[in-house]
């Protein structure tokens, strides 16, 4: 069975919290992935999943996955799903972990109950049962329940950290799958349960014999998957299709422009490529005074754009001035569908000479758009830039072959990143040179959130020495998933069947890119704190590799930056309240160039 490949990565944040077992990374909020929940399981609804199931789901793991053998943790999360579908529940725990856990100062609250051997497994099992007390009905303060759950999900990782040292493997598993089957069939029936088919019946989901077993076989599979990695589920087939193609999906029907609020003035910020805006002369800066002859007074972005969606080919009016004191000019924009970019182009500062290309994510023409980006430049400036600053901020990653692409714009050939799977050797991709490729000094601005197909762009600018990385570590995720689908019945396993490492050698799982300069968060900024390394079952980070500094950091080239510090310009001071870490990368651009051309000063 081949894979189905490339996945987007971009996707994974959505699989992941359809899960009711686990989330990969904080992205949906809660809302969002109560709803994928539910959609989850409305699709498993009428899909009976067995033993047989579970055997196949490891067979695609010791085929596929980039670990050479299960490990324990696997079997353990497995078995322990299996006993979480009881009625009442059972928690399989590593033996000695809840007197360990009773005797920390938080731990009494949150291990009261009953432990219990697990019979007929042997003693050499360094495993057993907890019955958990069901806790009261919550009234504790807003403060006292979260720091409830912060202390659940610290025991959770420690829980986590016990299975990795337990001795529990596959005989484990079928010992604890006997005993769970056999509790499993001694519980009764619900009262208002439909009554059970004849046993020469075909399986269905309206037996409620089927269902429960059904049920528990499902959670122990995913369990078992999430135990491979952070990153490995369960679903089935028809909703993984459905997400696929809803990931993929970005068309839009409107006139091609976003609009802002600056005090009681709207202003567009963006102008869509070969959009009905962009056809009609508007660009990013303009005001918008009227739409459809509606005043705008107090009304906020998304109200605003709004107005400007409807009907492919029905029209809207938008009266429209290039600044405050020139006339407006009366626009009729016919609205038809779009695929917004997730490049956009603009200048950074009056008279400097940079462009910035920013990347939302890594989508199907991200690479020509950040060829265009510079003609975006020249619209606004009337000139080319002579430097880039390539903004990743919030990049969750996206197509692989489209980071390859862009990475491959600003490095003409060599080694773009290798791919690491469980069997050697390891698949290269490069760069190419072309006549379109981008020669101009570039500066590459990261956060916490770029991860994936965006870590593995800058690092391979970084270790090429091509770029200058500022801001803050990467979230670290430097693996990529495929789908697989089973062949006896319809559902698929997301597995991680490889790694990457830049072209330097150095992994990025659990790692990230490491900034030349580290920037730091300026007062009011709120961002994410949590990395790929701390899932609970992340794959190890290969710190075999010390993080590669780029030789365009010089110190001729900092003494230039330093020297920017005093300017007055009214757009330095506006961007250095408004965002501070692309102030620091315009500056980094400008002496760079000024270091291409041998004027920075001694």
């Amino acid at each position: 069975m081949m894979p189905r490949l490339p996945l987007s990565i971009a996707m994974l944040p959505v699989f992941s919290a359809a899960l009711a077992v686990f989330t990969t990374a904080p992205l949906l909020v809660p809302t969002q992935a109560h709803a994928q929940m539910d959609r989850t399981e409305a699709a498993w609804a009428e899909l009976v999943f067995t033993r047989t199931g579970f055997d196949e789901a490891l067979l695609l793991a010791q085929e596929w996955h980039v670990l050479p053998q299960v490990p324990p943790r696997a079997w353990a999360l497995a078995a322990a799903g299996l006993f979480k579908t009881l009625d009442p529940p059972l928690e399989l725990l590593p033996k000695r972990f809840v007197q360990a856990e009773r005797a920390r100062a938080d731990g009494a609250a949150l291990y009261s109950g009953e432990v219990v051997e697990l019979s007929g497994c042997g003693t050499s099992l360094q495993a057993e049962l907890f019955a958990r007390n069901k806790a009261p009905a919550s009234a504790g303060s807003p403060a006292e329940l979260r720091q409830m759950r912060l202390l659940r999900k610290e025991a959770s990782l420690r829980l986590h950290a016990a299975w990795v040292t337990a001795t529990f493997g596959q005989a484990g598993f079928e010992c604890a799958a006997q005993v769970a089957t056999a509790l499993l069939n001694k519980q009764p029936l619900p009262d208002d349960a439909s009554p059970p088919l004849p046993d020469t019946a075909t399986p269905t989901m309206a037996d409620p014999r089927v269902a429960r077993s059904s049920r528990m076989w499902r959670v122990a599979t995913s369990n078992f998957l999430h135990g491979l990695d952070a990153h490995g589920s369960l679903m089935p087939t028809a909703l993984f299709t459905a997400l696929e193609k809803e990931s993929a999906r970005s068309e839009n029907v409107d006139v091609g422009m976003t609009l802002t609020t600056e005090g009681a003035v709207v202003r567009v910020t963006r102008v869509e490529r070969n959009s009905p805006a962009a056809q009609a002369g508007l660009r990013k800066g303009w005001i918008i005074v009227r739409i459809d002859a509606k005043e705008l007074a107090d009304l906020d972005p998304r109200q605003l754009n709004a107005m400007l969606e409807g009907k492919i080919g029905s029209k809207v009016v938008v009266l429209a001035q290039a600044n405050a004191a020139s006339k407006p000019k009366k626009l009729v924009l016919k609205r038809r569908e779009l695929v917004r970019s997730t490049v956009t182009g603009y200048a950074a500062g009056e008279g400097t000479g940079v462009g910035v290309v920013r990347l939302s994510s890594f989508a199907s023409g991200s690479a020509t758009g950040v060829r265009g980006s510079l003609e975006d430049v020249r619209l606004e400036t009337g000139a080319l830039p002579t430097a880039l600053v390539l903004d990743l901020r919030g990049n969750g990653g996206g197509w692989v072959k489209e980071g390859i692409a862009v990475a491959d714009v600003f490095l003409g050939d060599g080694v773009v990143a290798t791919q690491h799977n469980r069997r050697p050797p390891p698949k290269v991709f490069s760069a190419t040179t072309a006549a379109t490729d981008i020669k101009l000094p570039v500066v590459t601005l990261v956060d916490i959130e770029c991860r994936s197909a965006c870590e593995m762009v800058s690092s391979a600018l970084q270790d090429r020495d091509r770029t200058v990385v500022l801001g803050q570590r990467t979230y670290g995720k430097g693996s990529v998933q495929a789908v697989l689908d089973a062949t006896m019945g319809a559902w698929s396993v997301l597995l991680t069947i490889a790694t990457y490492r830049g072209p330097r050698g150095r992994s990025l799982q659990s790692l990230g890119v490491e900034p030349d300069i580290t920037l730091p968060l300026p007062s009011g900024w709120v961002v994410a704190t949590a990395r790929e390394a701390d899932l609970a079952t992340a794959l190890q980070a290969d710190t075999s590799m010390a993080a590669h500094c780029s030789a365009l950091v010089t110190a001729k080239v900092q003494a230039c930056v330093a020297q920017f510090a005093d300017e007055k310009a009214d757009w330095r001071l506006k961007m250095a309240k408004t965002d501070p870490w692309l102030l620091a990368a315009t500056d980094w651009a400008r002496c760079l160039v000024a270091q291409h051309e041998g004027t920075v000063p001694q």
